[in-house]
């Protein structure tokens, strides 16, 4: 395999095979998404926002639109 989505599926599976972590864990993987919404997030409010304000919530401006178009705001 050379495709590294197709290499990264591969380890997932491998790891449910054998009992084990995939080498890009969950938690990886949320502070990777974290990384990217607190770039939409920062272009949204127009200051610098961080992986940690993404991840409380303390800054959801641009989420706030997406979590009321989907019926997952509180006010739903």
């Amino acid at each position: 395999l050379r495709d590294s989505f197709a290499l990264s599926f591969n380890d997932f599976l491998d790891g449910i095979a054998h009992g084990r972590d995939p080498e890009a864990s969950g938690v990886e993987g949320l502070f990777d998404l974290s990384a990217a919404f607190g770039i939409c997030e920062s272009a949204t409010v127009g200051h610098p926002v961080s992986v940690d304000e993404v991840l409380s919530g303390g800054v959801a401006v641009y989420q706030a639109d997406i979590d009321r178009h989907y019926g997952l705001d509180s006010g739903a």
